[in-house]
Formats: structure tokens, sequence, C-alpha cells
């Protein structure tokens, strides 16, 4: 038998039908990597945001109990200053009075 000498520069033809094969192949292959990249793109982002999320609630938890404290304070100093007006007041009052009584 005489082997046949293939010359690389020859085109090698394909019936219409091993292409349409060949064709629907890389159509499966390419949609199972396009579900592949997908779903990965998806997990990586869910990460990234879950991790952005924690970065900024571990970020904002001190600042929003320090805002906290500081309208707790407000809210003393103001109820305390209040008070203190009543019994500056209380104490001008009393004071007038006893000018008033002494001969």
């Amino acid at each position: 038998m005489k082997k046949k000498v293939i010359d690389k520069k020859t085109p090698k033809l394909v019936t219409e039908e091993q292409f349409k094969t060949e064709l629907g192949y890389l159509e499966r292959v390419l949609k199972v990597e396009i579900k592949f990249s997908t779903l990965t793109v998806r997990q990586e982002m869910d990460s990234n945001l879950r991790d952005l999320k924690n970065f900024l609630l571990t970020t904002f938890d001190p600042l929003l109990k320090e805002l906290e404290d500081r309208r707790q304070d407000r809210e003393l100093g103001a109820s305390q200053t209040s008070a203190i007006r009543d019994q500056v007041e209380d104490h001008e009052k009393r004071i007038a009075k006893l000018e008033h009584s002494r001969p």
C-alpha cells in the first residue's frame, strides 16, 4: 500500500455534515464556557460586595456610635442646663424676696 503524502499547504476539505457537527460542538463548548465565566464573575462580584459591605459597616459602626454618644451628651447637657437655669431663677427670686423683706 502506498502512503499518501499530504502537503501541509493543501487545505483539508470537510463535508457540510462534518462542518455542522463541529460547529454544534463548538457552540456547546462556548455556551458552557460563557455560563462558567458568568458564574465566576457573579461569585467574584458577590464576594467583593460582601467584603465592601463588611468594610463599610466596620468603618461606620464606630462613627455611628460616636454620633449617638454625642447626641446623648447634647440631650443630657440641655437637660442639665435647663435644670440649672431653673435653680438660678429660683435663687434669684428668693434673693430678691429676702432683699425686699429686710428693713
